[in-house]
């Protein structure tokens, strides 16, 4: 359970959360154990108690009322038709706005294999820091197979430079700033237009 989690409570989602926070809310019947939950890579939402070590095992979960079993199984078919449509959105930003990156032209091979280049201003939401803004929109990029580049490479930059998956030509790395009160994904097209589409981060 490495990855954030979604659970729903009176057919209203909640989350995203951590592996350790989800155990928490299990531990003090926060979550109980008919409780649906989901994450990225299910192809739908389960009971909280079929995730193995999720509850404790000494201890067996309350069976339900009767009338309360009917309710999770209803739960389960809303939640079956909209979580492999979209992946939820992450929560703290607005919708960004984009904008051809003109200084990548200069490598107009590139863009003709890669896509347009293009910044994509992503405001933040309040109480919502630039360093926490930065953070999160990284972790998504390396949860794509993006990779850091060292402290060499982003040595007299600000935020964070990261490596295409595969790639040869270090014009193909994607630039993340804070600027003011927005974040700023810098890239080729094709190589984070969809990243930022499926976390609801794109107005289109």
């Amino acid at each position: 359970m490495a990855t954030d989690w979604y659970y729903s409570r009176n057919a209203q989602q909640l989350g995203p959360v951590s592996s350790s926070k989800l155990k928490d809310l299990a531990a003090t019947g926060e979550l109980q154990p008919t409780d649906l939950i989901w994450r990225d890579g299910m192809s739908k939402w389960m009971p909280a108690n079929t995730i193995k070590g999720l509850f404790s095992e000494s201890v067996p979960p309350p069976i339900p009322p009767q009338r309360a079993v009917q309710q999770p199984i209803q739960q389960q078919v809303q939640f079956q038709q909209h979580a492999p449509v979209q992946q939820p959105t992450i929560s703290g930003f607005g919708k960004c706005t984009t904008s051809v990156e003109w200084i990548r032209f200069l490598f107009s091979w590139a863009w003709v294999v890669y896509g347009m280049p293009m910044t994509c201003r992503i405001p933040l939401a309040t109480g919502n820091s630039t360093a926490n803004a930065i953070d999160t929109i990284t972790r998504l990029f390396l949860s794509r197979g993006f990779s850091k580049r060292g402290a060499l490479a982003t040595l007299g930059t600000s935020g964070n430079t990261l490596k295409c998956p595969g790639a040869i030509f270090a014009i193909r790395d994607v630039r993340i700033k804070g600027k003011g009160n927005r974040v700023d994904v810098i890239g080729f097209r094709n190589d984070i237009f969809s990243i930022l589409h499926d976390a609801g981060l794109l107005q289109h």
